[in-house]
């Protein structure tokens, strides 16, 4: 029974290690985005580090969110086959745009909400990164920012998982039908 026990932590502690080492690429070249639009925000308004991370952090995933969106969505226009719509009931140049704009309003939104659930895995991912320059002396160089990252992904997957294991889905739902 202990044997089954220590066998299913290990376990479960390897597969965490691995989805974190899969998703490390993808998010260093989005720590990557973040952090250069956040330094800019930094120097050019002259705001603070939570304040900028935020900002660049919200653009950076909306620009994502819409770039996931948006051509799935384009794609399957015309496509109904629901024969021909009658000229009362069939939508105007002014609705067309108004819905599209609620379109954009809705994706806006749900990037502020993954905005505001990323920023504590920023913040995690800054003290991981600051303990390894500091203690290990990795340096400041993208090997620090990397293994800040991977325990930031390894710690938000294991409260993912196991905690939130719905999260998942309920992001996917929320980005293409939510609030609709």
């Amino acid at each position: 029974m202990a044997a089954n026990l220590l066998a299913s932590a290990f376990f479960s502690v390897l597969d965490l290690s691995k989805i974190s080492a899969f998703s490390l690429l993808p998010a260093l070249v989005l720590a990557l985005l973040v952090r250069a639009l956040r330094r800019w925000l930094a120097e050019t308004r002259g705001w603070s580090w939570l304040k900028s991370a935020f900002v660049a952090t919200f653009i950076v995933l909306a620009i994502l969110v819409n770039l996931v969106y948006w051509p799935d969505w384009i794609s399957t226009l015309g496509k109904a086959t629901y024969g021909q719509v009658p000229a009362q009931f069939q939508y105007t140049l002014p609705e067309t745009l108004f819905g599209y704009a609620v379109n954009l309003a809705r994706l806006l939104f749900v990037s502020l909400l993954l905005a505001l659930l990323a920023l504590p895995v920023e913040l995690v991912a800054l003290a991981l990164k600051e303990h390894a320059e500091r203690r290990h002396a990795f340096g400041r160089g993208l090997l620090a920012l990397a293994l800040g990252l991977y325990g930031a992904l390894f710690l938000t997957w294991a409260v993912v998982l196991f905690l939130f294991p719905w999260a998942i889905s309920g992001l996917i739902y929320l980005v293409f039908f939510g609030f609709g």
